[in-house]
């Protein structure tokens, strides 16, 4: 049980020199008045006063213990009075208040006077009768008068370095440290979990000068002299062999985590890539399902002995103009394969997603619907001068075609054709050449000669043979004249067996839907249009075909010269033209065209409308 004190000095002896102290803070209690037994405010004056609550059983003598405790010299002139403790009722409100400390409640006398003060601050302290504070309840600093050994005391949250107190009560609260000399009979002055100072031992919060074990004990694991040290913990030292181990582990488990790292996002990476890989494939599927990239998956063959029978600038010019024709952005492979005859050009297919447009291999297939064969000029003209029985017949130009269309249908590369067509590069030319030396050597020869010449097929004979051939046989055939010319033809087809599958079937309505029919000067006409509707150039090249001997590829060669009728009627009537009628002799084809070229001459200029032009 601890006991609790209160002794009072006269304020000379305890108030600091040169300073003003405070009254007491007593909850509300009145300050204790100075007696008239205490000495005067300079110091002099009789003995001095202390007053002291000790337990009940205490000795006589603890009065005067407690004082020499203090440090007090008692003398005889000191007069040592023992004061009644107070009650347990005057301390219970105070001890129920605080768990670290009980709030004590000191009594005092001075003068004669009593007055009872309950503190409420957390203060294990002494109430002094000098007006002194002794701190309040969070933590203000105190610094009361000057003890003899110039010590200070504060409440709980404030550092205390005063001196410990007779009896048993503690100076400090728990949160404070307390550096101290006092002496006690079962404990020292020290307290606090920081570790106190003291002469005695203590069981739980003893005193030492530095929290050592001897002495006293040093905060809350500290112990006195009949305590057991706190047991110290060492770390456990690795050898070489465990510490080397233990890196091991860690760079291993270090690598694992990196790889696990790296794998995870090599796998998002790589389905980022193939989620963006069939995105893309199903739009290129969409693509081609509408036939955006026939241009990929549509190649045109060529015989290669065909091709190199020809001199290398013709060659070059034949396939370049079949690849592609001036800005237009469709660009069509040209392959090279040995083909079932000689001169024969054939179409093959395959998907873009199947690889693209190859002549031969996996997934290629021979498009069926039109085969061409190149014929040799030379030999196309022999067939033509084979004299027929009936009239008008060809029949060595008819051989040719069966034995050609025999070797086709044989199967085979550039076989099994359905539809076949002669392309006739030169043949004019060559007829052209056979006639001029033909008359050369009638001039040189005599009449027979003259005869002779006259009876070889010219370039009417190829016109009429090339009329019969569709009419009798069923088989169309195109001259060219130059192998660009042939070129730009192959592209054509190319490009409309291209195209052939992706165009919707034509009716009635659809093309009425595509005509435009327009209000003129009180009058309908159709109007062009350019979503299909025929051009100028198509309507001026069907005009000049009207006129009788001027086939197709004459009048494609009078339109690129004349691109319109206003042109050509411009330069029939141009008084610097010395021989209007003769303007087209050279333009239509490669030999001379008087009579055709008059001809046209006459169907533009003439002003009587009964004419007939024959």
């Amino acid at each position: 049980m601890e006991r609790s004190f209160s002794a009072s000095r006269d304020d000379t002896a305890f108030a600091p020199r040169g300073t003003r102290q405070p009254p007491i803070k007593n909850n509300g209690c009145s300050p204790l008045k100075k007696s008239s037994s205490s000495s005067s405010a300079n110091g002099n004056g009789g003995g001095r006063v202390v007053d002291l609550c000790i337990d009940s059983d205490s000795d006589a003598g603890a009065p005067a213990a407690a004082a020499a405790a203090w440090g007090l010299d008692v003398d005889d002139d000191d007069e040592v009075m023992e004061l009644t403790p107070p009650s347990y009722s005057q301390r219970s409100d105070a001890s129920e208040a605080s768990s670290a400390g009980s709030k004590r409640s000191a009594r005092s006398a001075y003068g004669g006077e009593e007055s009872q003060c309950s503190l409420t601050a957390r203060y294990d302290g002494l109430a002094l009768a000098s007006q002194q504070s002794v701190g309040s309840q969070y933590g203000d600093q105190y610094d009361g008068p000057a003890f003899p050994s110039q010590q200070s005391f504060g409440s709980q949250h404030s550092d205390y370095g005063g001196a410990a107190f007779a009896a048993v009560s503690r100076s400090s609260s728990s949160n404070s440290a307390c550096a101290g000399t006092g002496s006690s009979s079962k404990g020292g002055g020290g307290g606090g979990s920081k570790g106190g100072g003291g002469d005695g031992a203590s069981s739980q919060r003893g005193g030492g000068s530095s929290g050592k074990p001897s002495g006293g004990g040093g905060g809350s694991g500290g112990g006195g002299d009949d305590g057991e040290p706190a047991p110290k913990r060492k770390r456990a030292r690795l050898t070489p062999e465990e510490r080397e181990a233990r890196e091991r582990a860690k760079a291993q488990e270090k690598a694992d985590k990196a790889a696990a790292r790296a794998a995870a996002k090599a796998e998002s990476a790589a389905a980022k890539a193939r989620e963006k890989e069939g995105k893309a494939r199903a739009k290129l599927e969409r693509a081609v399902a509408t036939g955006r990239h026939v241009a990929q998956e549509v190649a045109c063959v060529l015989d290669a002995g065909w091709l190199d029978a020809m001199a290398e600038p013709d060659r070059a010019a034949l396939t370049e103009a079949a690849a592609r024709q001036g800005d237009d952005k469709e660009a069509f492979k040209v392959l090279q394969a040995r083909g079932a005859v000689r001169g024969a050009i054939w179409w093959t297919r395959r998907g873009l997603l199947d690889g693209g447009a190859a002549a031969e291999g996996d997934g290629v297939s021979i498009m069926q619907e039109l085969r061409v064969v190149a014929v040799d000029p030379a030999e196309f003209a022999d067939a033509l001068a084979v004299p027929g029985a009936p009239p008008d017949t060809y029949p060595g130009v008819g051989a040719l075609v069966d034995a050609v269309a025999a070797r086709l249908c044989g199967g085979g590369a550039g076989g099994g054709a359905a539809r076949v067509l002669l392309l006739l590069q030169g043949v004019a030319r060559e007829l052209h050449r056979r006639v001029a030396a033909r008359h050369r050597a009638a001039q040189r020869a005599g009449a027979a000669a003259a005869a002779a010449a006259a009876a070889c097929p010219g370039e009417d004979a190829l016109q009429d043979c090339l009329a019969w051939l569709m009419v009798a046989r069923g088989v169309e055939a195109r001259v060219t004249r130059t192998p660009a010319e042939t070129g730009q033809y192959l592209w054509d087809l190319t490009r409309a067996l291209a195209h052939g599958p992706y165009r919707a079937a034509l009716t009635d309505l659809h093309c009425v839907s595509r005509a435009k029919v327009t209000v003129a000067g009180g009058a309908l006409c159709g109007a062009d249009n350019a979503g299909g509707g025929a051009t100028a150039a198509d309507v001026w090249l069907r005009q000049l075909m009207q006129v009788p001997g001027v086939s197709e590829p004459k009048a494609r060669n009078i339109v690129r010269a004349y691109p319109s009728a206003r042109r050509l009627v411009h330069a029939f009537t141009d008084p610097a033209q010395p021989q209007p009628a003769a303007l087209l002799a050279h333009v239509m084809s490669e030999r001379r065209e008087l009579v055709l070229s008059e001809r046209v001459y006459r169907f533009f200029t003439t002003r009587d409308p009964d004419m007939v032009v024959m």
